[in-house]
């Protein structure tokens, strides 16, 4: 997340950082012992079962290998930050949203790369 006027001044920086997190999302789903060694540290867990569900539920289930922006997510980030910020929830999603660069480092094929 960032605002539209840090991607307009540094869009290599908001490009090049886009990239490291779908690199970071890759290695998670597919270096799954690597990923759970370094949840076990964060955690400090070594229970197998409970390494595997975290793993489970923080890499495969919130973590899609093209993390594009989901308008039930921000929809509920706006429901809580209603709390601190009324009138947050009543806000229109979209204007939220811009999966432009994650579109652009799609579409040149530098995802699917990763996965083969």
């Amino acid at each position: 997340m960032t605002s539209r006027r840090f991607v307009k001044e540094k869009p290599d920086v908001a490009r090049r950082f886009m990239m490291a997190i779908v690199e970071g999302i890759h290695m998670a789903r597919t270096q799954k012992d690597r990923a759970m060694r370094m949840i076990s540290k964060q955690l400090k867990e070594n229970d197998p079962r409970i390494l595997e569900a975290q793993y489970r539920t923080f890499v495969i289930d919130t973590f899609p290998t093209k993390p594009y922006p989901d308008e039930v997510t921000v929809r509920f980030s706006l429901e809580e930050l209603d709390r601190e910020f009324p009138g947050a929830k009543d806000k229109n999603v979209s204007q939220f949203i811009d999966a432009g660069i994650l579109k652009a480092i799609d579409q040149s094929g530098f995802i699917d790369k990763l996965y083969k």
